[in-house]
């Protein structure tokens, strides 16, 4: 097991409140952890395009059309983790890492085909009002996807006891964003926005790629049960129920502004 789930068994082998505590908070984090990461990002990119002298047409188009990416796939994958987490907590606890690494491939199915139709219709939007044009569409498209995979992800790279294969992964991505934004910069090209979707885009796939390989690697060969945490959504509906509730109103209004 390489170590994986130590933390998690530590916290959720326990009776005491304390412990129960923990747990409350471990699932809160993984719920709410998506929308911590698009505040800053938000804010890093806000600085970055300031740096690069973006116009503020430029920075109109990116915001709007990030905040809907960003928001449509935080909604996605904290309703689906907020059932993910237990589901994952329990087969740890159980000693089933095949059912643990067969999830992590279904779940990248599940959020992917949601996140593919949020994205569709969030691009069918914003071309009918003619904000986009389609080499746009297609970037912000795989953005949508990707960010909503990289969440999904974070449900099992917090389970891991070594963290730094985590950071390092991050640091990947962060250095191919890094790179390619400096290429567009240097070579000077007339749409900074689109370059810099690029450059997220690269940089998340790199983030995806490396989690699923160290995932893979820790918990071993999947079994065949890639779907069987769906049930999870009957037996504890008040989990994703309760996330619902509490990111429509936060997302919707930005969504569709």
């Amino acid at each position: 097991m390489a170590g994986m789930g130590f933390e998690l068994r530590k916290i959720f082998a326990k009776k005491a409140q304390t412990a129960e505590s923990m747990r409350v908070l471990h699932s809160s984090l993984t719920t709410l952890g998506a929308s911590l990461i698009f505040a800053i990002l938000l804010f890093g990119l806000g600085g970055l395009l300031n740096v690069l002298q973006v116009s503020d047409a430029e920075k109109e188009i990116f915001f709007s059309s990030f905040a809907g990416s960003s928001l449509m796939g935080i909604l996605i994958s904290s309703v689906v983790n907020s059932v993910l987490s237990r589901y994952v907590s329990d087969k740890i606890m159980e000693e089933k890492e095949s059912r643990v690494c067969a999830s992590l491939f279904g779940s990248m199915i599940f959020n992917s085909v949601w996140a593919a139709v949020g994205m569709g219709l969030l691009c069918f939007v914003q071309w009918k009002n003619g904000t986009v044009d389609w080499g746009l569409f297609v970037l912000c498209y795989l953005f949508g996807v990707l960010w909503t995979i990289s969440h999904s992800l974070m449900v099992y790279a917090t389970t891991l006891r070594k963290c730094s294969q985590v950071i390092v992964s991050c640091m990947a991505g962060a250095f191919v964003f890094g790179g390619i934004v400096y290429g567009c910069y240097s070579m000077n090209i007339s749409d900074m926005v689109a370059g810099l979707y690029m450059a997220l885009v690269a940089g998340l796939f790199v983030v995806d790629l490396c989690l699923v390989c160290i995932c893979r690697k820790a918990f071993g060969a999947p079994g065949e049960s890639y779907f069987e945490f769906l049930g999870y959504f009957k037996k504890h509906a008040f989990l994703w129920g309760s996330g619902l509730l509490f990111l429509i109103p936060m997302t919707c209004g930005r969504i569709i502004s």
